[in-house]
């Protein structure tokens, strides 16, 4: 999406939302390697696997899609 849209659906400059974008990206970027890996062997996809079988979602591995969507039927157990 142009920056030019962004602005019109958030109310932000585009000049604004474009320096956050590229700050925003740069700074991801720092941190993928520290916070950001993915499974490499058996052993650890099969932990990831059962951690997130643990709350209902069987065969994921991970996510990394940054979107954050309410669950409002999360288990007892889980909150």
């Amino acid at each position: 999406v142009p920056f030019d849209e962004v602005a019109e659906h958030n109310g932000i400059s585009e000049k604004t939302n474009q320096v956050f974008f590229h700050k925003f990206c740069a700074k991801m970027a720092g941190l993928y390697d520290r916070w950001i890996r993915v499974p490499e062997t058996a052993t650890e996809i099969a932990k990831v696997c059962a951690l997130y079988a643990k709350r209902g979602f069987p065969g994921c591995v991970g996510s990394v899609d940054c979107v954050h969507i309410p669950w409002d039927r999360v288990p007892a157990m889980l909150r």
